[in-house]
Parts: C-alpha cells; structure tokens; sequence
C-alpha cells in the first residue's frame, strides 16, 4: 500500500517492470513469487484457453500480466485478499483463484486447509524473483552496501531457504 510513498525506505518486492520503475533493486533474495490460477482439486488447467471454464477469483490490487488482466473472455471475480479467496474457493463460490501460489498455500493452511487437498496443479504464468528494494533517494549508499552484504550472506548460507520453508 505504502510503495513509493516515502514511508518506507526498504522492503521486499517482486521484481517487476513496475517496481524497477519506483525503486531501487538492491540484491534478489534467491526466492521466486510463482504467478499464476491455481484451480480447486479436480479442475485442469492444460492451457490458457481452459480458464474460459472457469470463475476466476483475483484479488484486489493483483495483476499477473496483460492477457490475463485484459482478457474481457474470462470470467473474473474480484476477492479482498488471499484468504478470501481461499475460503471462496472452498466454499464452491469460484472455481480458481490468480496470484501468488505460496501465498494460496500459505493461506489456505494458515484457515485450517491443508492446500494439497483443495488445489489442483497451478497453470503458471510467471516466476518473478523476489528482491530486496529501497527508494531510489535513500538510505545512503554505505547502507545499501552493508544491506547487500547481508543478503548475500543470508541467500548463500540457506538461512532464506530455512525461513521461506517454515511457511
């Protein structure tokens, strides 16, 4: 809510067009946001052209790319966030659900689901690589060294990898 405001210095970011233009990359984290529809137990997804079948939840404030987003053929339904969609998609109210597959999995187990048995296999439209970003004006540059440093460090001894499989 907050990107490029100035009311953060640093965050953690997908590295998208959009962010490359608000903020400075600083280092990826080793970590990829998977983008794509993941579908209830049962649906399939072969290709983009099967998602015509289906009722789509997306939730607000999520673009995965320009078909998608633009695609006036598909049946979308708007949902508030990740949790909502999940408790849609179990409740028969839609059929599949857009954006971050771990964030899906981590919700739907987060609501006492556990994910392996409402989702189907996910039709994928991007593995973006996660990174640690900071506005473009700051902090200072010795900062942004000591913070890259530290990232490194924690990428290449599998503290990341440790912390992400937690979840």
């Amino acid at each position: 809510k907050e990107s490029g405001t100035g009311k953060i210095n640093c965050s953690f970011l997908a590295g998208t067009q959009k962010t490359k233009e608000i903020f400075r990359l600083i280092e990826p984290m080793g970590k990829d946001i998977i983008a794509g529809v993941l579908p209830k137990k049962g649906k399939i997804i072969n290709q983009y052209e099967d998602l015509a079948a289906f009722t789509i939840g997306v939730p607000l404030g999520v673009y995965v790319n320009k078909r998608f987003d633009k695609d006036l053929t598909l049946n979308k339904t708007t949902t508030h966030d990740y949790a909502h969609s999940v408790k849609m998609l179990v409740a028969g109210r839609i059929d599949a659900i857009m954006g971050n597959i771990d964030s899906f999995r981590y919700f739907s187990a987060q609501s006492g689901y556990n994910p392996d048995d409402i989702f189907g296999d996910p039709h994928i439209f991007a593995s973006i690589p996660f990174w640690l970003v900071c506005n473009k004006d700051s902090p200072s540059e010795d900062i942004i060294d000591r913070l890259k440093a530290s990232i490194q460090k924690l990428r290449d001894n599998g503290t990341f990898q440790s912390i992400i499989g937690k979840y």
